[in-house]
């Protein structure tokens, strides 16, 4: 039985960047099926 994951990629942006890093680290695990999902985060000020 293979396990499986959720993978959230939370981007400000096109979320390119974020989704190459999420790639090249999820392919470390070959024996987890994971679930992507991405999303999307405008409008988001840290410390105001």
């Amino acid at each position: 039985m293979r396990k499986s994951k959720d993978i959230y990629y939370i981007s400000d942006g096109t979320g390119i960047v974020a989704n190459n890093l999420g790639k090249a680290l999820i392919c470390q695990f070959p024996e987890i099926n994971f679930n992507e999902e991405k999303v999307a985060v405008h409008g988001f000020e840290i410390g105001k």
